[in-house]
Order: C-alpha cells, then structure tokens, then sequence
C-alpha cells in the first residue's frame, strides 16, 4: 500500500490484481482496467437559500481573489459604496502563475501548491490561496455582497485563447505543467475536464476544498466563464454537488444566444439556476437577428415570450471599447442596456474598468474605480 504524501489518498492492491486508489473518506477514485465513468445527467437545481436573492446589481474585477495588489476589505468598502451587491471573481486566473508572464501577470493566488520544480501538485491545494479565499467571501458578505465564485475559465489552458491580446502562455500554469501529467490544451479536453474518476478527478477535491473553506459563508456559483459544450456544464455541476456544494448554479455559454435560456434549462428540473449573457453593448441587441435559432431569433421576441427574466444576468464583460482605464466603456448606451434589464426584472453585472491599468501600467489602483462609478450610482433608481 502506498500513501499520498498529504495523506488523502492510498494506493491499494487488490486481491483480483486490480491497483485503486481511494480517499481518506475510503471512495474509491481510480481503478486499473475500468473505462471512466460517463458524463453524470445534470442536477436537479435546488431550492435556493434565503443569502441567494436574486435580481442582483454586480460589479466585478474577476481576478480580485488571486491578485495580491488588491486589499481585498477595501475593495469590499468601496464596492459597497458603490451599491452594488454582487460580485464575480474566478478561482483560477492565467495572470497569477509568474510575474514573468507577460503583461498583466503577476505573483499571485495559484490553488495548487507547488514544487521547487517549478510543477504543481493539483492534489494537493495551497491553504494560503484558501485563507485568502476565506478572507475575500468574509469582507464582501459583511458589507452585504454576494460573491459568485466562477469555477473555471479558458484562459488558464486553452488553446482557444492562445495570441490574443495580453493572454499569458498556458503552459506555465497548473493545468499543463503539474506532477501528475496532467495537460489541458486542445478541445479533446472538454471531453474530460471533471471527469469524476482517474487523472481528472483532482477538479471536485479542488471544490471540495472551496466548499469546505467556505462553511457557514453565502455564496453562489457560476459554472465558468464563457464556456461551451453542454456535457461539460453537467460535469463540472456534477463535481460542485459530490464536493457538497447546495447553492444555485450559473451558466454561461460561449454562445451568448436567445436560445441558451432553453437549451441550459434554466428554472427547469435536470437544468441550471440561471443564464447570464455577456458582450451586449448597445440596446440595439434586442433586435441582433440569430437565424440559427431554432425558435426566438431575437431577443426582443424571446423577451416578449415573457420568461422568467429574474433569472438572467447581462453582463458588460465583452463589451469593453479602449483599453484606455479612463475611457474603456461607452457608459451611456451600456447604461440603457442596464435599466433595460433591470426593469425587466433581471440583474446586471459591470467588469470593472480597473483591470486595465494592470496590463497598460502593471499595477493596480482602486481609486481607478471612480471611472465606472457614475455609471453604478445612475443604475440604482432602476432597481
């Protein structure tokens, strides 16, 4: 028998010759000589908590938990200043792995711990990414802030993103380099990220940790960030629920269509919590025709349809117009977006501007959030 070195997992020959390993909690997560396990149905959403009230107005910088230059109770202050009441931030982030990286990139949070090799170990998860993680959902709960905790995102490993503007090589991160042998590139990957058994299965001990971390905190989860292929989501909501994650679920596809809203299921049994659509800049969007659409080709007429809009988040990721901190977003059609959703009943999310001036100045300032927060403050009538 052999033991992992932090001692959560041991390696056992059976009597049939057969090796499998199991966890502390004695499940058995590989075996030699069986298939992996197939794609899990997607879970029946839950009923939400009283902390997961929705519509919501948000406003975000997603790489706030594993930036280091961000002080995460005076990002929560002045958040709350802002008043918003919703945040979203990713659980991994391409920038963080090496201040070497490029622009933008920095020494920041990376879950996984790693060895003087320069590889990560993704089972064994860095308890000072956790207290950090801890830390953050503690400061935005106490000034009233949902946080939305993103669980995967592509620029950490895929291929899609490789040669866009200030996009890090992936292979310096955990995904491709890590002791394990792990290496996420290519689309094949989406067969077998979250898979519950074998080398992939590091993914829900990772959310298992999360959720464990974040015991008796509120907090609501997005799958990830821009992501296609259906079977994925129910991977990865799969992986969320056995690492006892209960809270609503969020999706958002790289699809950003009228027919997401079916398609996910959202509200229904075997579907998701709700839908959120990036990249829609300009009113203008309800009337974008989408011939490939099976039923509602706009927007306009999938809103006259009258679905349960309180289920939708519009956000402004994608819908930036410089990289220019002080003038990143046309405030004033993004505004008539905004209130045109909210009075649907809907909830709004902001990528605050901010960010920007990590890849143009290579730091990071909070008071930059003076630039979006007229745009927030006008929103609030709305609500």
């Amino acid at each position: 028998m052999l033991t992992s070195p932090n001692g959560e997992y041991e390696l056992k020959l059976q009597d049939d010759g057969n090796a499998v390993i199991y966890s502390r909690s004695g499940r058995a997560v590989w075996a030699s000589g069986v298939d992996p396990a197939p794609d899990p149905p997607p879970p029946v959403p839950d009923v939400m908590p009283p902390v997961d009230l929705w519509p919501r107005l948000g406003a975000s910088y997603y790489t706030s938990l594993t930036d280091p230059r961000v002080n995460v109770g005076d990002f929560a202050t002045r958040l709350a200043d802002l008043g918003v009441d919703l945040t979203r931030v990713w659980l991994l982030d391409a920038w963080a792995v090496s201040a070497a990286g490029g622009p933008g990139c920095y020494d920041g949070s990376v879950p996984w711990v790693r060895g003087a090799d320069g590889r990560y170990d993704l089972w064994s998860v860095d308890p000072h990414y956790l207290s950090r993680l801890r830390q953050y959902v503690e400061a935005m709960t106490a000034h009233g802030i949902l946080v939305q905790l993103s669980g995967l995102e592509l620029y950490t490993w895929s291929s899609r993103k490789a040669g866009l503007l200030w996009v890090p090589d992936a292979a310096r991160g955990p995904l491709r380099l890590n002791r394990q042998g792990v290496c996420y590139r290519d689309d094949d990957a989406f067969d077998r990220i979250a898979r519950p058994a074998g080398e992939d299965a590091f993914l829900e001990h990772f959310y298992s940790t999360v959720v464990a971390t974040l015991a008796g905190l509120p907090y609501t989860v997005e799958l990830g960030n821009e992501m296609p292929e259906k079977p994925l989501h129910a991977r990865l909501a799969a992986a969320w629920r056995s690492a006892g994650y209960t809270g609503s679920i969020s999706v958002n596809r790289q699809e950003d269509t009228p027919g997401q809203f079916a398609n996910m299921k959202i509200g229904q049994v075997g579907g998701y919590d709700r839908l959120a659509l990036h990249g829609k800049r300009e009113l203008g969007y309800l009337d974008e025709d989408f011939p490939d659409e099976p039923r509602y080709r706009t927007f306009r007429a999938f809103y006259a349809s009258a679905p349960d809009v309180g289920r939708i988040v519009l956000s402004s990721d994608g819908c930036r117009t410089s990289t220019n901190v002080a003038d990143a977003y046309d405030y004033v059609a993004l505004a008539e977006v905004a209130r045109d959703i909210l009075r649907r009943g809907g909830s709004y999310e902001h990528q605050l501007a901010m960010k920007l001036r990590g890849f143009t100045d290579g730091r990071i300032d909070l008071a930059d959030l003076r630039y979006d927060a007229p745009f927030l403050r006008s929103l609030q009538e709305d609500r």
